[in-house]
C-alpha cells in the first residue's frame, strides 16, 4: 500500500511539474520577455537578428545577397541521413534548387494577400490515418477535459472517413479530406494548416497532449503580435560542439543533430538567408505543434509546402519541420519561438547542456 501512495505522489508532482513547465512556457504564470526573433522594429539586445529582406528581393529577381561558393563544401545534410556523396553534387542541385525556390517565392509575393472574412475563426487542428485514431481520440478529449470549446478539425483520406467518424463522432469534431494530393507524406500536415477552414490554426501531431486550453495560446500576446508562435525543437548549433562515438561513417565523431542550424548548412544561400547567432537561426524548430494566423503567414507556409515537397529539400533537411523556419525567414513577417527550451522526462540535466541553443 505504502507503495502504491509514493508512486501516484511521484506520478502526481511530475504531471504538476509538466503542468508548471507548460504554462511558464505560455506565459500564464509568469511574464514572458519580448523574444520576437524577426520583428519590424528590430528590439536591440541578444535576440535581435538583421531581418531578411522579404520580398523586396523580387525587384532583382536574378539577384542574391548570399554566395554560393563551389569551393566551400557546406554541410548538406541533416542527422545521419546523407543523400549526397560528394560536395560538387549537392552544389550542383542546390543551384538548380536555388533558382526555382527564388521564382516560386516572388511569385507568392505578386498573389493578393487572403484575409479572414466574417467573424475570426480559431481551432485546433490534426492529421493522420486509421494509425492514429487512438493518439488522436486522446488528444481531443483532454482538449474537451480542459474545457476548450473551440473547434477542431481532422484531416484524413477519404477512406478513413467513416472510420473516423465512428471513432471520433462523439467528440465535437469535423472531418475533412484533403482536396491535393502530395508527393511527400510530410507535406500533409502543411496542406491541412492551409486548406483548415480556421483563420488561426493550431497544429497538433497525432501525439501531442495540451495541459492547458488552446485558448491560452489564441490569446498570448506573442501570437497575437506576431501571428505565429513556435517552440524550439531539441537541436541547435551547440550539437557542433558535442561527440558522438567514432564510426566508420562517422570517423570525426560529429554529433550529427541539427545541422540545419549550423552556419555553414546548405539551406543558408539556397534561401538567400545570412546565418546570425540568434534564436531563429541556431535552434531548430519542433512542426509537433504550431499556430499560425495562416492569412498573414500564407506565403511562408506555401514556401514550407514547396520546399517540403522538393527531392532536394527533402534529401539535405529531412522532413517539414526546418522548412516552416527557414519560410517564416524569408517572408520576414515575424514569428515567434518560445524562450523555453525543450526537454525528456527522466533523463539528467548534466545531458541537457547541447539542447541550448547558443
Amino acid at each position: 500500500m505504502v507503495i502504491w501512495v509514493v508512486l501516484a505522489l511521484a506520478l502526481l508532482t511530475l504531471v504538476l511539474e509538466l503542468v508548471w513547465a507548460f504554462q511558464r512556457r505560455v506565459g500564464v504564470t509568469t511574464p514572458q520577455r519580448n523574444t520576437s526573433v524577426i520583428s519590424t522594429l528590430g528590439s536591440l539586445g541578444p535576440e535581435s537578428a538583421t531581418p531578411a529582406l522579404g520580398c523586396s528581393v523580387c525587384h532583382d529577381p536574378n539577384h542574391f545577397h548570399t554566395h554560393l561558393d563551389s569551393n566551400a563544401t557546406l554541410i548538406c545534410q541533416s542527422f545521419w541521413h546523407m543523400r549526397y556523396k560528394t560536395w560538387p553534387d549537392c552544389y550542383s542541385n542546390a543551384t538548380i534548387f536555388r533558382k526555382k525556390l527564388r521564382e516560386h517565392f516572388c511569385e507568392l509575393c505578386q498573389t493578393p494577400a487572403s484575409a479572414a472574412t466574417g467573424t475570426r475563426k480559431q481551432g485546433v487542428v490534426f492529421t493522420g490515418g486509421r494509425v492514429h485514431m487512438d493518439l488522436i481520440r486522446t488528444s481531443i478529449r483532454m482538449l474537451r477535459h480542459l474545457n476548450f470549446r473551440g473547434g477542431v478539425e481532422v484531416f484524413g483520406s477519404a477512406k478513413d472517413m467513416t472510420a473516423f467518424q465512428e471513432y471520433l463522432g462523439d467528440l465535437n469534431v469535423d472531418f475533412r479530406t484533403f482536396k491535393t494530393a502530395y508527393r511527400v507524406g510530410f507535406s500533409y500536415k502543411i496542406g491541412a494548416i492551409l486548406q483548415s477552414t480556421f483563420d488561426d490554426v493550431l497544429f497538433l501531431d497525432a501525439d501531442n497532449i495540451m495541459v492547458v486550453s488552446p485558448d491560452v495560446l489564441f490569446q498570448d500576446e506573442n501570437f497575437l503580435r506576431e501571428g505565429m508562435m513556435s517552440w524550439a525543437d531539441l537541436w541547435g548549433v551547440k550539437c557542433r560542439s558535442h561527440k558522438w562515438p567514432v564510426a566508420n561513417d562517422n570517423p570525426e565523431g560529429v554529433m550529427l543533430c541539427g545541422q540545419s542550424s549550423w552556419p555553414d548548412h546548405i539551406i543558408w544561400p539556397v534561401a538567400d538567408l545570412t546565418w546570425q547567432p540568434v534564436r531563429a537561426y541556431s535552434q531548430e524548430m519542433t512542426s509537433s505543434q504550431l499556430l499560425f494566423d495562416k492569412h498573414r503567414h500564407r506565403v511562408a507556409l506555401e514556401l514550407a509546402l514547396f520546399m517540403t515537397e522538393s527531392q532536394f529539400i527533402q534529401n539535405v533537411l529531412y522532413g517539414d519541420k526546418d522548412t516552416f523556419r527557414i519560410g517564416l525567414l524569408m517572408h520576414n513577417k515575424g514569428f515567434y519561438m518560445s524562450d523555453e527550451m525543450p526537454g525528456q522526462i527522466l533523463i539528467n540535466n548534466n545531458q541537457r547542456t547541447f539542447l541550448t541553443s547558443w
